[in-house]
This record gives C-alpha cells, structure tokens and sequence, in this order.
C-alpha cells in the first residue's frame, strides 16, 4: 500500500490550523504520514500540533527555530519516509478523498508528478474554483520537454506552486527549496522538473488555498498596490523564466516568457518607489536583454521591445510617466 508523507509548515496560525488537520486526518485514505514542523511559532500553533499528535500516531510534530517556510519544508523532507510526498500550508485545507483519488492515479500512472487543480477560499459564502486543467493529460518521458513546456506556458498560467501536487519522495533527493527566500515555489520549480521523466495533470479541484491579506502573498500583493517592489518575487521570476528557457531547449514559448519576465521585472524597479535600492538590478536587466536581442527567433516586436528599453532608459522612464500623465 502506497504511503503518502505528508509536510505542513506551520507558523502562527492558530486561527486555520485545526481546520487544515482535520482534514488531513480525517482522509478517506489512511496510509498517511503526516509531518508537522512548527516553525518557531509564537502563539498557541505549537501546543495545537502537539495535541493532534497525542490523538493521532501517524502524526509526528517537530519543533524548530524560525526559518522560514523552505527552511520548514526542508526539514519535513528530511523527515518523510513515504512512497510519495505532498506539501500543505498550515493555513490551507483540502477535499477527503484527496488522497483516496490520487492513490488511484498513482497505482495507475506511476507518475513522478501528479497536479490537480485548486479552490481559491475567502469564506465559507466565497469560494471560487480555480481550474488550470480541464482534461487528464499524461506527459511520458519522450514529450515531457516538449509537449509539456508548450503546456505550462500556453494552458497551465505556469503553474509552479508546490501545493497542488503530489511528487516521488525521491525527486527531493538532491533538491532542497532556498532557506531564507520568499516565492520559493517558483525559485525550486524548474530544478524539481528536471528531476521527472513524467507528469500527470488531472481535472480534479482537490486544494482550498485560503485567500489572506496578513499572507505572505497577501502581503506582497499589498505592496505592489503602493509601487514597492519584492526584490526575492522578482529574483526567483528571472530565474524560473531563465531555467524554462534551458527546459524548453530555448523553444518559441521559453523565449517569449524570458522576454516577458526580463522586461517586467526592469518596468517594475523603474517605476517602483524604491529604485535607488536596486540599481544593480536595473543594470543586469538590461545586460540580459541585450543579450537576448542576439538571439536570432526572436520575433519583431520581442526585439522592438528590448530596443526601446535598453537604447537609453532614462529617456523611456520619462516618456512612459509623461505618457501616463
């Protein structure tokens, strides 16, 4: 029987967190092992794990100084023991035959990676399905590259965050998410690709992603709402569009995103309230861009847009605020 390790980070979310267990615990699966790193919390969170521990054996609790999210999911792989492993945010929670209906596709598939879709959850009243696949698609080895980063580009809104997935614990055998960065799905998520000979993507909506002003994408998005920029968001989009590029064998769609990427993460320092903080950035922005117009496939408007940036990006800054005005 198939053992599924199961890694909830936890951090001060005494509020969610018994939502989250329960239903964990009360899948309809029951070959589950379920790892709870208590992140350094600071409320009740870690007194809440411990109780479910002493009511349930197969959960085990480990406390830890505050790290950060990676850091927790670090030491929950280090933990694991099961067949497959899957990631849950402790402020989240999921359907009760998650597990039950994954076990399936896994005894059928054999699939490095499984991903399915999510509900985005405000409140009980708001809840709103978030459908990245509409059909059951199995990417074997021959089209992975292909076929599939065609896909993640064009169907699956580059879809990378670890969630709503279920992976081969030995994927993470050389792999571990960046200690101290935010947007760690996206800095982790080409590396984890490149450790698959397969994936699976099916139409089933599995995961509740609670929807947070106080999260860490609440806040982030807070942020950009007063022009400030997230220097990590924007570093680990570089290089997840950069690591794309190389995994798509620098395919039509890798260097339209890489293009994409380079040019909004340039517009967003230039713009941004803080940019006499990143001027190193601003430059080695314009350093890849340039670059990039080497490239022979790039289309025209690709390379107009790189022109009228990196040709004199003062003069653009003022004539985009002068346009905007």
């Amino acid at each position: 029987m198939i053992k599924i390790s199961i890694i909830i980070p936890v951090y001060n979310v005494e509020k969610y967190l018994a939502t989250c267990l329960d239903s964990v615990i009360n899948q309809t699966y029951k070959n589950l092992e379920i790892l709870l790193i208590d992140d350094g919390s600071t409320d009740s969170s870690g007194l809440i794990c411990e109780q479910y521990s002493q009511k349930d054996p197969r959960i085990k609790t480990i406390h830890k100084k505050n790290g950060g999210l990676s850091d927790a999911r670090n030491v929950g792989i280090s933990y694991a023991s099961g067949d497959y492993i899957a990631f849950i945010d402790s402020d989240d929670f999921i359907d009760i035959n998650t597990f039950t209906i994954l076990n399936q596709y896994i005894k059928q598939y054999n699939a490095d990676i499984i991903t399915f879709n999510y509900y985005d959850y405000y409140n009980k009243d708001k809840i709103s399905p978030h459908l990245l696949f509409n059909n059951l698609k199995f990417y074997a080895q021959q089209e992975f590259h292909s076929t599939f980063a065609k896909d993640l580009f064009n169907k699956y809104e580059m879809n990378v965050t670890a969630w709503n997935k279920v992976y081969k614990r030995k994927i993470f055998n050389n792999i571990k998410f960046p200690y101290g960065k935010l947007f760690e799905d996206t800095f982790s998520a080409m590396y984890i690709l490149n450790q698959c000979n397969n994936i699976l993507v099916i139409p089933d909506t599995l995961y509740y992603y609670r929807r947070r002003n106080d999260s860490i994408i609440g806040k982030h998005i807070q942020e950009k709402k007063y022009n400030i920029i997230n220097i990590d968001s924007i570093e680990a989009k570089i290089m997840s569009a950069v690591d794309f590029y190389i995994f798509a064998n620098h395919n039509k769609e890798s260097t339209e995103m890489l293009f994409r990427i380079l040019k909004n993460s340039l517009d967003d320092i230039l713009f941004s309230a803080n940019r006499n903080q990143y001027k190193n950035y601003e430059l080695a922005l314009i350093y890849l861009l340039k670059n990039l117009y080497k490239k022979p496939q790039l289309s025209l408007k690709i390379k107009f847009g790189i022109l009228k940036r990196c040709f004199n990006i003062e003069l653009y800054r003022r004539l985009i605020i002068l346009f905007k005005k």
